[in-house]
C-alpha cells in the first residue's frame, strides 16, 4: 500500500516491483560474474551455455503462463511472446 508509505510486502503474494527489483539484483550479479569470466579467458564457452540455458529457461516460463491461461489474452503488440 504506496499511500500510506509501507515498504514491506509478503513475499508470497505477487508484488510486481519488488519481484522485477528481486529480477534486476540478480541479472547485475550475473553480468559482474560474467565480466570475471571473460577477464579470465572463459567468456566464450559460458556464453554459449548462458545461451541455451537462457532460451530453455525462457521457453519454460512462457510454457508455464500460457499453458494456465484457456484462453490466451490478446496483447498490444503482436508476436511479443
Amino acid at each position: 500500500n504506496y499511500s500510506k508509505r509501507i515498504t514491506h510486502c509478503d513475499e508470497t503474494k505477487t508484488h510486481v516491483p519488488l519481484i522485477r527489483a528481486k529480477f534486476r539484483a540478480e541479472h547485475l550479479a550475473m553480468e559482474h560474474l560474467l565480466v570475471h569470466l571473460i577477464a579470465a579467458g572463459k567468456g566464450r564457452e559460458v556464453l554459449q551455455e548462458m545461451m541455451v540455458q537462457f532460451g530453455l529457461a525462457r521457453d519454460a516460463h512462457r510454457n508455464i503462463l500460457l499453458n494456465s491461461f484457456s484462453e490466451v489474452p490478446s496483447f498490444p503488440e503482436q508476436n511479443q511472446l
